[in-house]
């Protein structure tokens, strides 16, 4: 397998880790009992801290290997749009009483 497929197939992990997160986080925002949850979303929220910095070093590497690497900048930018707004809504969770 070429190293860029492996690449690709790491992305796409990162990809599945958000779709987890943001699943948790439509959970929870549709309960009632955000306090009883703050604390689990918190460790949650700090290891997905992390995924930015690990999801941009992999992105660098494809954006390398890529013969065309303009195609690969849109996944940077749905990646980052996606990332960010689930930050803000969880820590806009974190927030409330």
């Amino acid at each position: 397998m070429a190293q860029l497929d492996v690449l690709i197939r790491k992305r796409s992990g990162m990809k599945a880790k958000l779709t987890n997160f943001s699943n948790y986080i439509s959970s929870i925002s549709a309960s009632g009992i955000i306090s009883e949850l703050q604390h689990e979303l918190q460790c949650r929220l700090n290891k997905y801290e992390a995924l930015y910095d690990q999801f941009d070093e992999l992105q660098v590497e494809i954006e390398v290997c890529s013969d065309k690497p303009e195609d690969e900048y849109e996944e940077r930018s749905n990646f980052e749009e996606r990332y960010y707004a689930l930050m803000a809504q969880a820590r806009s969770l974190l927030c409330r009483e």
